[in-house]
């Protein structure tokens, strides 16, 4: 399976190494180490001099580590026997548990398969691990999912690099290590600067505000469902529809729709929590349970409510719920 590296990638990588945002949109929260300004070992060429890490965190739980060095990173240094190593503390007691090379075949628009291995025995961890150059060459970079390693809410990590596996650079220098957060939320920035903004994680999706003098993150779905003015808007916050696929609020909050309930991501509790908080009678809930394919699309109206809906087994509940 190829993964394409998108452009994003190495501009994000350009700008966060300096300035701290995130990439695309609630897609990825970043964290850097302190930068090496101390002169390369003797020996050590620039492409090798190792001066930042950097971890991203996305909402899809995939962890993306990066290696800057100091004159950039191109394909040829690794023809020669020449790797940068990432080496991963997961237990927290300062010795590697894991670790991954950038050395191999690489690809300017994709990333590349990369083999994750326990460092004490070299054993491959089935894992779908990826490896890359950025596309402005300033870096390399791995793609390793969270649920590959076993994780505690800190991370400790160091990268390595040889030309000619005789002399090292290694970031933190000597037996150090950088220390890295590894759940998104707790990574996450929320101050007066990120005030308002929305990231969805996990399902759920929270909001940077200021809470008792504090500046934190809080469960957006009851406070946009206690200001919502419509029951279908509030249906979509209270139930927690927000960021999950096959759900859609649209006109302003007056039309909310459910893709697929039953059958892909829409399912029976959602529904029903759905059904609940906008007053739906039984007889249509049962109306609606009993619809076949060959009844092609059903509507009715109850309140202010109006909703047409089709089944299909292969496809599930298709329904559109309008506030009039």
């Amino acid at each position: 399976m190829k993964r394409l590296v998108a452009l994003a990638l190495g501009a994000v990588l350009a700008c966060t190494l300096t300035t701290p945002v995130m990439a695309d949109e609630d897609t990825r929260v970043f964290q850097w180490s302190a930068k090496d300004k101390t002169n390369p070992k003797e020996g050590i060429r620039g492409e090798w001099d190792i001066t930042e890490l950097q971890l991203g965190l996305t909402v899809d739980d995939e962890m993306e580590f990066f290696a800057s060095t100091k004159v950039g990173v191109a394909e040829a240094q690794f023809q020669f026997g020449g790797y940068i190593e990432l080496l991963i503390d997961t237990n927290l007691d300062k010795r590697p548990d894991f670790q991954i090379t950038s050395s191999g075949e690489f690809d300017k628009n994709y990333m590349k398969p990369r083999v994750l291995k326990k460092f004490d025995t070299g054993e491959s961890i089935e894992c779908e691990a990826y490896g890359w150059i950025t596309p402005d060459a300033d870096a390399v970079g791995w793609q390793i999912p969270k649920s590959c390693l076993d994780l505690r809410s800190e991370v400790n990590v160091a990268v390595q690099s040889t030309a000619d596996g005789q002399v090292f650079d290694r970031l933190p220098d000597g037996t150090n290590w950088q220390k890295f957060k590894t759940q998104y939320m707790k990574a996450a920035i929320c101050s007066s600067k990120q005030s308002n903004k929305k990231v969805t994680y996990d399902g759920k999706t929270w909001i940077c505000l200021k809470s008792g003098g504090k500046w934190a993150w809080r469960d957006y779905a009851p406070i946009a469902a206690k200001s919502a003015k419509y029951l279908t808007e509030k249906a979509f916050y209270l139930c927690r529809l927000n960021g999950k696929i096959g759900a859609s609020l649209e006109d302003n909050g007056k039309t909310l729709t459910l893709s697929g309930a039953f059958k892909y991501f829409i399912s029976e509790s959602d529904y029903n929590c759905v059904a609940k908080a906008m007053g739906m009678p039984s007889s249509v809930d049962r109306r609606i349970s009993i619809t076949r394919a060959i009844d092609g699309v059903q509507e009715t109206k109850w309140g202010r409510i109006s909703a047409f809906w089709n089944y299909h087994p292969d496809n599930g509940l298709d329904i559109t719920f309008s506030y009039n």
